[in-house]
């Protein structure tokens, strides 16, 4: 995590950058911030929802990563991208990179949209797109390509790595129905965010792996 690739670099600085932002701001340039990027369910369900604010609409699905409720949300985020998002960088081109991040952050708004969709809540934070950089280690552990670099333990082969998704997506779970309040934080973690950036992200990294990268390794 301490030798990230300068896409990675350039993607946490941006975040860290929009919560410093946010905190030095006036309350109403704040609640701006909020109202355009934060991803709201109810948002996407009531009746002219959509219409309402086209701008949020466009934004928010991918917008909320650049929001935090604190500094220890965006500290826990930033290190799981740094660790996780370092092995994904290296095994794509920078573009490819950037619309992985892209999609599994949409992919999570997915599936809070689909499991809470009439909820009120505000869903804000890295970590569904966070969760598809963790899920996207875990895919190529399945699906590794020939002449590939190998990966970093337990990811280095599929039985530890079927161990870690088992733990991962239970945990996942489970933290869920823990009030955010025994992490510090208000409302709740949302799941769902976690849970459908990891499979998409499962899913898209076998197809994505080593796009756009030279392969020159000799090894299996």
């Amino acid at each position: 995590m301490f030798n990230m690739p300068p896409i990675v670099t350039w993607v946490v600085g941006a975040i860290v950058l929009a919560h410093v932002a946010r905190m030095v701001v006036s309350d109403e340039a704040e609640y701006f911030l909020f109202e355009k990027l934060a991803y709201i369910p109810a948002r996407f369900s009531a009746a002219g929802g959509l219409s309402h604010d086209w701008v949020a609409t466009v934004l928010s699905p991918v917008g909320y990563t650049l929001l935090h409720a604190d500094f220890m949300h965006l500290f826990m985020n930033m290190a799981f991208l740094m660790a996780f998002g370092s092995v994904v960088a290296r095994r794509m081109a920078e573009g490819w990179f950037l619309l992985l991040f892209a999609v599994t952050a949409a992919a999570g708004a997915f599936f809070v949209q689909f499991l809470s969709s009439d909820s009120t809540a505000i869903v804000i934070g890295a970590s569904g797109a966070v969760s598809g950089m963790v899920g996207a280690v875990t895919g190529i552990a399945f699906k590794r390509k020939q002449n590939t670099p190998p990966l970093p333990r337990p990811f280095d082969e599929p039985r530890a790595a079927a161990i870690f998704i088992l733990v991962w997506v239970g945990l996942t779970v489970v933290f869920g129905f823990i009030p955010g309040a025994f992490f510090g934080v208000e409302g709740r973690i949302a799941w769902e965010a976690h849970l459908g950036g990891f499979v998409v992200g499962f899913l898209l990294m076998p197809l994505l792996d080593m796009r756009g990268k030279q392969q020159r390794f000799p090894f299996a």
